[in-house]
């Protein structure tokens, strides 16, 4: 399967998220069709391990859409705490890239047309 090549530029969106005390910030940026392809994610103390994972992770998500496989396919692999967090912060990456993907696609109705 050939990986799906993006524009050099592109639209994306940024959101945040904690993880024990620091924060990580995910982009992800759109195909023509405003399909999520990439994931960038860096945590707020520069090169910290922490953030060197993200960064890493964000590239493995990246190669995973541009291969056709999705968010919602990556989160429901990723270890979870008893109460549904992520169990770890590659888990927080994609759950927060989901999340960003399902608010860029807006309510979803569910039958009977609420959302």
């Amino acid at each position: 399967m050939a990986r799906k090549r993006l524009p050099t530029r592109r639209p994306n969106l940024t959101a945040t998220a904690e993880w024990r005390d620091n924060a990580v910030h995910v982009t992800v940026g759109l195909d023509a069709s405003g399909a999520v392809r990439e994931v960038f994610a860096r945590a707020q103390r520069s090169e910290s391990e922490i953030d060197l994972v993200v960064d890493d992770v964000g590239v493995l998500l990246s190669l995973a859409l541009q291969n056709d496989v999705t968010l919602a396919e990556v989160t429901h692999s990723m270890g979870r705490l008893p109460d549904g967090r992520p169990a770890s912060v590659v888990a927080l990456v994609a759950d927060v890239a989901l999340r960003v993907e399902a608010e860029l696609r807006g309510p979803v109705l569910v039958a009977g047309g609420a959302p």
